[in-house]
């Protein structure tokens, strides 16, 4: 462990982390264009969405459990290969058959990655900044979406939905020369490896810690992706906005989440509980979706308490993967440990939107998924406080 900090190589490491986001979001930018195109039905363009979630939820911790064998240097290196070149195939699909075998691909890319980089970015902080590294490493998804929500539509519109693939490509070249640049002094052999067996992720989840962290994020995404997944629907049903300034707004709302991932770490540095950290942005999204969804304020009001949802509750991944030093049973499971904090998240994402849509039913009244959102912070908190006693 370095004595200081290299945080030139840990921003690297984060940037390459967002840049392979915007795969995850580039699908929900450009359906409407590839729906026509590829004459997908709902289910198929919701399903080129989701492929990622369905992914995750299936293989994210045995993904990590392979950057923990053999090495997560090597393990993200071949994985950003791989979305380069489904990326760029992706980019050619001739019709969605295709198109959905380029996704489930740029998936699997995206998570041997994205469960390799936080133990690679470890071993270049300090010991007094590896939870603020974990909490800046908690905004990549954030980052990248956003990215793709603001600018996306722009780039369509300009070079088709197959430039936003092509482009993305060659994003993922510049962020894998940075990889190996930041990694350069961080053999196969010096990366952390396990010689565990791979199913042993999964033993993870006989661990108290890991177990109570993995479904906390699993009630975080489903109540978040509940919320942010119907806010475009409320915005035009019920504010008569534009799809344009409803992609705007989206987009900024889903970038505030950066701002509680980072600040996460900041807090935890400074002496807050992870169990007190958890508890008050439990308490802010619990308030923030009531917020939303009451008639009594204006739709400025239900903005700002939507952004303060995304912003606030930005601190649960923050706080959780800064949590994974602490809980993995030891060093070289590292990557194990993010890998089943990203199947909780995926479980979450998959489930959120459905269950939100059942609470609204027939009656189309939006307003009832603030209890169960409200019933998902309560979640948390009670599993805050599983935390706080197991880390006391």
């Amino acid at each position: 462990m370095p004595e200081t900090t290299n945080w030139r190589s840990v921003f690297t490491l984060f940037v390459v982390g967002a840049v392979t986001a915007l795969l995850l979001a580039k699908a929900a930018v450009a359906l409407p264009v590839l729906q026509v195109e590829f004459g997908l039905t709902l289910f198929e363009a919701g399903l080129l969405v989701s492929i990622f979630s369905l992914v995750a939820a299936l293989f994210a911790a045995l993904f990590g459990a392979i950057a923990d064998r053999y090495g997560q240097r090597r393990t993200a290196i071949i994985g950003l290969l791989i979305a380069i070149l489904a990326s760029t195939f992706g980019a050619f699909s001739p019709n969605g058959t295709i198109m959905l075998a380029s996704r489930i691909c740029e998936g699997l890319g995206f998570f041997l990655v994205s469960t390799a980089i936080p133990p690679l970015m470890l071993q270049q902080a300090a010991l007094q900044d590896r939870q603020k590294a974990m909490g800046l490493w908690g905004a990549f998804v954030p980052a990248g979406g956003a990215t793709v929500l603001l600018a996306g539509g722009i780039v369509i519109d300009i070079v088709g939905w197959q430039g936003l693939w092509l482009l993305t490509s060659a994003a993922l070249v510049l962020a894998t020369g940075g990889f190996l640049y930041a990694t350069r002094d961080i053999s196969n052999s010096g990366s952390q490896r396990s010689s565990a067996s791979l199913g042993s992720a999964y033993r993870l989840l006989l661990l108290p810690g890991p177990l109570t962290m993995a479904l906390i994020f699993a009630c975080y995404s489903a109540q978040y992706m509940s919320v942010v997944a119907y806010l475009p629907l409320i915005l035009v049903e019920e504010a008569g906005w534009s799809i344009a300034a409803v992609g705007l707004a989206s987009g900024i709302v889903f970038g505030c989440n950066i701002i509680g991932n980072v600040a996460s770490g900041m807090l935890l540095d400074r002496g807050y509980s992870r169990q007190g950290v958890l508890l008050m942005a439990s308490i802010a999204m619990g308030l923030g979706a009531i917020g939303l969804y009451s008639e009594l304020l204006p739709i400025s009001g239900r903005l700002i308490s939507v952004a303060l949802f995304s912003a606030i509750g930005g601190l649960i991944p923050g706080a959780l993967f800064a949590g994974t030093a602490t809980h993995a049973p030891d060093p070289t499971r590292l990557s194990s440990l993010n890998g089943l904090l990203l199947q909780g998240a995926a479980l979450g994402q998959l489930l959120g939107p459905p269950i939100a849509a059942l609470c609204v039913g027939d009656s189309g009244d939006w307003a009832r998924i603030a209890w169960f959102s409200t019933a998902a912070a309560a979640l948390i908190g009670l599993m805050a406080l599983v935390i706080g006693r197991l880390e006391k």
